[in-house]
C-alpha cells in the first residue's frame, strides 16, 4: 500500500481540543486499521456475505488493502468524528477495484459512527455518491439523484480513483462534486474520466449534528478491494474523539445474570450521553444496538446488572461510553454462567420390572424450571429423548418411578431438568439391573486362620447362563456376588461347579435358599463335597429340584480346610476358609422352543452383516454362537450380526422367567474377498459381482458353481488377480482380445474358455493345477511358471522372454492354426519335456529343446516353420 500521511496543523486552543485546518489520512497501511478506526455495520440489520477484512496484499503498489467479498451489502464507518462548519469543505478519495458488473460501491459523510445495510451503500442520515458500472447517484438521506457517466461504463478488473468533494454553504445546503480517475496498479491516476456536481443540496439532518463520521460502502457485486482512503478537512473542523472507558472485573455471576459496570471515564472535551455494558457469546463483539444496558450519562463510574443470561456459557463483555463523536469500548472480559446443579437420587425398590430414583434441582431463583424428571436407556448417556419421566417444575427433590423394564437388562439412569431458555441439563450417570434383590441372609463371622486359604475361583457350567468368578481373599472372609454373578437353569437340570482354591485345598458346601426366607435349611443343601484328594482345584455338580420355585434365589458356598469336616453350617464361623454368595436363576422347562429362523442373507462377504429372525417366538429371544446357550451374542428379534468367519447361530426363547429347552438355529457363511458372487452381469470388471469389488494384484480369487452368472472378461476391460481357482461346475471366459494376469497359482477344476488373440499373463511365481485340462490362447510368462504334470494345450503364441517357465514332465500341445515361440536371450530358452503339435504351423523364434519327445498327430498337416532356429531333442 502507498503509505502517505501528512498533517498540516493550524493549533488553537478552543475547549481544550486541537482546531486542524487540514487532514490527510490514509487508514489502511496496516492490516489492523479496518477493526481499529472503522466500525462494521449494525448486526441488528442483517447484512449480507462475510465482513470486510484486512489484506495483507493486492492493493495499490500491490501492499496492504481492504477486501470486499462479492455479495456483501456493508457500510463501515469511522469510528472517530469531526465537527461541523458552515463554510467548511470536506474532501474524501478512495480507490476502489472494479471486478463484476451487478451491484454498488459508495463513499460519503454520515451523522453516525455505525450504520443499518442499504441496498445501494447509503446511510440512513448522511450526503455522499453511490456509483455502478455506468453512472451512480447523489445519495442525501437514501434519497437518491441519479447521474449517468461520461464515455461509457466502468471497465472491469481495474482500479480507479474516485473523488467526493462536500462544500458546506450554510443554511444547511451543501455542494457536491464527484469525479472518477482511471488508475494504474501503483496509484498513477490517468485523465479524469467523468465529473458530476450537484448544487444547493438541503441536508437538516448534517446540520443539527454534533459530530461526521465518514464512510465506504458495498452492495452486491461490484468492486473487491479498497485502498488509500483519505479524508481532507478544511474551515476550521475539528477532529473530535469519542470517550474512553476501563471495563470492570465480573462479580456475582450466576445461571442468568451477572454485575459488571465501568470506571475511568474520560469524555474528551464532550458530554457523555449514554453509558453502560454490551456482552456477547462471540469475542470482539461491540454493539450497543445488541445486549446491552444503558446506566446513565456523564463520565463517574457505575455498575451494571446484566440478565438474561443462559447457564453453562461464556460470555464475552465490554463497558461502553458515548459522545457526540460516536461511541468508544473498554477492555473485554469473559466470564462462563455455572450450569444449574441436578443430582440423581440413589436408585432403589428394584424389582424385573420397575425401580425408583428422582432428583434434587438447585437454581439461582431467577430461572424457571418448565420440566424434570429422570431419563434411562440401556447404552449409557440416556437423554430426554430415551425413556424418561415427567414429575412436575420447578426446584427441589422429586421421586420418579421407572417402568417397563426388562428382567436381567442394565440400565442407565440420570436426572434431568429443563429451563425456560428450553435448555436441558442432566445429572450424575448411574446403572443398575433390572431384578428383583434377593433376600438378605445371614453374615458370617471371620474365620479363625484369616487369609491362611480362601477361595479364588468359582466357575458354573452346563446352565443356560454360566458364571466364571476370580477373586481375593477377602478381609472379612466373606463377600456377596450375587449382583454380579449368577447362573440359570432349567428344574430338573444339573449344574456344574468348579472350586479353586488358594493356599490349602479345601472341602466344600452349597446351600440355595429355594423358599426366599433368608434362611439356609438342611433340605436346602445341595452340595457337600469331601475333596479326598487335596487338590486345588475341584469339580462337582447338583440337579435343581423339579419342584423348585422358579426365579432368582440366594447360593450360598463355603469352603474350609480339607483337612476339617466339610461346613455344614451356613452361618458358623469357619476355621480357615470363606463364603461367597451368588444367585441362581430356576427356569421353567416348559417355555416353547423357537421353530426356525430366517435369514435375509445366508451368505454374505466378509465386512457385510444379515438380519437374523427366530420364528415361533415367545417372550425374548437370546440368541448364541457355539452351541445352544454357548456364547451369548445379543438379545432381541430380528437382530444384525456381521461374522468374520461362517458361523452358525442358535436361537433361544425366554418368557416368565423361563427358557426354552431347545434352540433354532441357522449357519451364515461368509466368503472371503474375491468371491465371485453373480448376481449382476457377467462382467468381471463389475464391482457388485465381487465380494471385496473388482479383484486387484493382491486378490485371491474364488469363482464358485451355481452362481446366476459365470465371469468373462470382456469389453471394458482386462482382469488381474493374485491366485485363481475355478471349481468344478464353474466356468470363465475370456473374450478375443482380453487378457488376465495372474499373479499367484492357477487351479481349474471347472471350464476355462481362451478365445482367439486372448491372452493368460503369468506375472508372479505360478504353478498350474487342477482336474481339468487347461486350453490357453496366448501365453505370456513375466514371472516364474510351472505347468501341470499332465497336459495342456496353447493354440496361440508363446512368450516368455522376461519370465521362467518350468516344464514340471508335462505335456505342452500346441494346437491352433499359426503358432509361435518365443524366448529371448537363447541362453535361456524355455526347456519342455514333452511337445505335441495338433494342426497348423509352429514358428519358433528361439532354439526348442524337448527332452522326451516331440509328437504330431491329427489328420491336419502340421510344421515347424524353425527359421533360423533349431529343435533339439533328447536330454538338454
Amino acid at each position: 500500500m502507498r503509505k502517505t500521511l501528512y498533517v498540516l496543523l493550524i493549533i488553537l486552543a478552543f475547549a481544550g481540543q486541537i482546531r486542524a485546518q487540514f487532514t490527510q489520512l490514509d487508514n489502511f497501511d496496516n492490516t489492523s486499521d479496518l477493526t481499529n478506526l472503522f466500525n462494521p455495520p449494525l448486526t441488528t440489520s442483517p447484512y449480507a456475505g462475510p465482513l470486510f477484512s484486512a489484506l495483507s496484499s493486492g492493493g495499490i503498489n500491490n501492499t496492504a488493502c481492504i477486501n470486499v467479498p462479492l455479495g456483501s451489502d456493508q457500510i463501515w464507518t469511522t469510528k472517530a468524528g469531526y465537527s461541523i462548519t458552515n463554510t467548511g469543505v470536506y474532501i474524501l478519495s478512495a480507490y476502489f477495484y472494479v471486478s463484476q458488473n451487478s451491484g454498488y460501491g459508495g463513499l460519503g459523510f454520515s451523522t453516525a459512527d455505525q450504520n443499518s445495510v442499504d441496498s445501494y451503500g447509503a446511510p440512513q442520515y448522511g450526503i455522499g455518491m453511490v456509483f455502478h458500472g455506468g453512472g451512480g447517484f447523489f445519495a442525501n438521506n437514501r434519497s437518491l439523484n441519479a447521474v449517468a457517466w461520461d464515455g461509457g461504463d466502468l471497465l472491469l478488473n481495474h482500479w480507479y480513483y474516485f473523488y467526493l468533494q462536500v462544500t458546506a454553504k450554510g443554511s444547511d445546503l451543501y455542494d457536491i462534486d464527484f469525479k472518477i480517475y482511471p488508475s494504474d496498479a501503483n496509484g498513477n491516476i490517468g485523465t479524469m474520466k467523468t465529473e458530476k456536481t450537484e448544487t444547493n443540496v438541503l441536508n437538516t439532518a448534517i446540520g443539527s449534528a454534533c459530530a461526521l463520521h465518514v464512510y465506504f460502502a458495498a452492495a452486491q457485486d461490484r468492486m473487491t478491494a479498497i485502498d488509500n482512503f483519505n479524508i481532507s478537512l478544511s474551515g476550521g473542523a475539528i477532529n473530535l474523539i469519542a470517550p474512553t472507558i476501563s471495563t470492570n472485573t465480573v462479580s456475582s455471576v450466576s445461571q442468568y445474570a451477572a454485575t459488571c459496570g465501568g470506571n475511568t471515564i474520560n469524555d474528551n472535551g464532550f458530554s457523555v450521553t449514554a453509558k453502560g455494558v454490551c456482552w456477547s457469546t462471540t469475542s470482539g463483539a461491540e454493539n450497543i444496538y445488541g445486549s446491552v444496558t444503558t446506566d446513565g450519562t456523564g463520565t463517574s463510574d457505575f455498575t451494571s446488572s446484566i440478565t438474561g443470561l443462559s447457564p453453562s456459557t461464556t460470555y464475552y463483555l465490554k463497558a461502553y461510553a458515548t459522545n457526540c463523536a460516536g461511541t468508544n469500548y473498554g477492555n473485554e472480559v469473559s466470564f462462563t454462567t455455572p450450569a444449574p446443579v441436578i443430582i440423581t437420587t440413589a436408585i432403589s425398590s428394584i424389582t424385573s420390572t420397575s425401580a425408583t430414583s428422582g432428583g434434587t434441582v438447585a437454581g439461582d431463583g431467577i430461572s424457571t424450571f418448565l420440566a424434570r424428571g429422570v431419563c434411562w436407556n440401556t447404552t449409557g448417556s440416556p437423554s430426554i429423548t430415551d425413556n424418561h419421566t415427567s414429575d412436575g417444575t420447578g426446584l427441589g427433590s422429586y421421586t420418579s418411578s421407572i417402568t417397563g423394564l426388562t428382567e436381567g437388562t442394565t440400565y442407565y439412569v440420570r436426572a434431568y431438568t429443563t429451563t425456560s431458555l428450553g435448555t436441558t441439563y442432566y445429572g450424575n450417570e448411574l446403572n443398575f439391573i433390572a431384578e428383583n434383590l434377593l433376600p438378605t441372609a445371614c453374615t458370617p463371622p471371620t474365620s479363625s486362620g484369616l487369609c491362611l486359604m480362601w477361595i479364588s475361583n468359582v466357575t458354573t457350567t452346563g446352565g443356560v447362563t454360566n458364571f466364571n468368578n476370580t477373586s481375593a481373599c477377602s478381609p472379612t472372609s466373606y463377600t456377596d456376588y450375587s449382583l454380579t454373578s449368577s447362573v440359570s437353569q432349567v428344574q430338573g437340570s444339573a449344574v456344574n461347579m468348579s472350586f479353586t482354591s488358594s493356599g490349602y485345598p479345601m472341602n466344600y458346601a452349597v446351600w440355595i435358599d429355594f423358599n426366599d426366607d433368608g434362611i439356609f435349611t438342611s433340605d436346602e443343601l445341595v452340595i457337600s463335597y469331601a475333596n479326598s484328594g487335596g487338590a486345588l482345584s475341584v469339580n462337582t455338580s447338583f440337579t435343581v429340584p423339579i419342584g423348585a420355585t422358579l426365579g432368582q434365589h440366594r447360593m450360598r458356598v463355603r469352603g474350609d480346610y480339607f483337612g476339617s469336616v466339610i461346613p455344614n453350617n451356613p452361618c458358623s464361623q469357619l476355621d480357615y476358609g470363606e463364603t461367597e454368595d451368588y444367585k441362581i436363576i430356576v427356569l421353567s422347562g416348559s417355555t416353547s422352543d423357537p421353530t426356525s429362523v430366517s435369514v435375509t442373507n445366508s451368505t454374505i462377504c466378509n465386512g457385510g452383516s444379515t438380519q437374523l429372525t427366530a420364528n415361533g417366538a415367545v417372550g425374548t429371544v437370546y440368541w448364541y454362537t457355539g452351541s445352544c446357550g454357548g456364547t451369548q451374542v445379543g438379545t432381541g428379534n430380528p437382530i444384525t450380526v456381521s461374522p468374520t468367519t461362517t458361523t452358525t447361530y442358535y436361537a433361544k426363547n425366554y418368557s416368565s422367567s423361563s427358557f426354552s429347552n431347545g434352540c433354532a438355529s441357522t449357519t451364515i457363511t461368509v466368503n472371503a474377498n474375491g468371491q465371485w458372487l453373480g448376481v449382476t452381469s457377467t462382467d468381471w470388471n463389475t464391482a457388485s459381482n465381487w465380494c471385496g469389488g473388482v479383484p486387484i494384484s493382491s486378490t485371491s480369487v474364488f469363482i464358485p458353481s451355481g452362481t446366476q452368472f459365470s465371469p468373462s472378461i470382456f469389453e471394458t476391460a482386462n482382469g488381474v488377480c493374485n491366485n485363481i481357482t475355478i471349481s468344478s461346475g464353474a466356468s470363465l471366459n475370456i473374450a478375443t482380445g482380453y487378457g488376465l494376469s495372474v499373479n499367484g497359482n492357477w487351479s481349474n477344476s471347472g471350464t476355462f474358455t481362451a478365445n482367439s488373440n486372448s491372452t493368460v499373463t503369468f506375472a508372479g511365481t505360478s504353478a498350474i493345477s487342477g482336474s481339468s485340462t487347461n486350453s490357453f490362447n496366448n501365453v505370456t510368462i513375466t514371472g516364474t511358471m510351472t505347468a501341470p504334470s499332465g497336459n495342456m494345450n496353447v493354440s496361440g503364441d508363446w512368450n516368455s522372454t522376461s519370465g521362467t517357465f518350468n516344464h514340471n514332465n508335462g505335456t505342452v500341445t500346441f494346437n491352433g492354426s499359426n503358432e509361435s515361440i518365443d524366448h529371448w536371450p537363447n541362453s535361456f530358452f524355455d526347456i519342455f519335456t514333452e511337445l505335441s503339435i495338433d494342426g497348423g504351423e509352429l514358428v519358433l523364434h528361439t532354439d526348442l529343446p524337448v527332452t522326451h519327445g516331440l509328437n504330431f498327430g491329427g489328420s491336419n498337416a502340421e510344421t515347424i516353420n524353425t527359421g533360423s532356429y533349431k529343435v533339439i531333442v533328447g536330454t538338454a
